[in-house]
């Protein structure tokens, strides 16, 4: 028997009571180094159809990475009509 677990994360992607939240997300690691900026790579999944987001230099505020993996996402799921 598998004990349930509860998962804490800080990711507003992931929040549903945060403006960035984005539905298909299925897992992410943020990153920042002075070299490449705020960084995020996410997973994301709809319809069976699963991709990856890998967002380097993104803006000047830590937000800026959720907005531009849900960008690239949408993009990605458009391509393949999903």
């Amino acid at each position: 028997v598998r004990a349930a677990r509860t998962l804490q994360c800080s990711y507003k992607i992931f929040d549903d009571t945060s403006e960035y939240y984005y539905a298909d997300a299925t897992g992410g690691k943020t990153g920042y180094t002075s070299a490449a900026g705020y960084c995020f790579v996410c997973a994301a999944e709809r319809d069976g159809v699963s991709l990856i987001a890998v967002v380097l230099h993104s803006g000047t505020s830590g937000t800026d990475r959720w907005t531009d993996a849900a960008r690239l996402f949408e993009y990605g799921f458009a391509l393949r009509g999903v």
